[in-house]
């Protein structure tokens, strides 16, 4: 576990440390965007197929070649 503390020595923030390389760790209280994706890309899919068909196939090859990060990616092109 990771502890960070302010000036003051106060707690700020606790962070699990993964131990496998590009492994994705998050706690769901503090992104409840995150939380939605996580729980319902069936969504996202569903997002991505209404955009056209090159960002779908785009979709699920990066969910192949980048299984623990895709979702970061995905979720920055439907935000633009």
């Amino acid at each position: 576990m990771l502890r960070i503390y302010d000036k003051h020595l106060r707690e700020v923030a606790v962070h699990l440390i993964s131990l496998s390389q590009g492994e994705f760790i998050t706690n769901k209280i503090y992104n409840p965007k995150l939380e939605r994706f996580l729980s319902r890309p069936y969504e996202y899919e569903e997002d991505m197929r209404e955009i056209g068909k090159d960002v779908k196939d785009f979709f699920f090859k990066l969910k192949s070649l980048k299984p623990n990060s895709y979702h970061r990616i995905i979720s920055g092109i439907l935000h633009l």
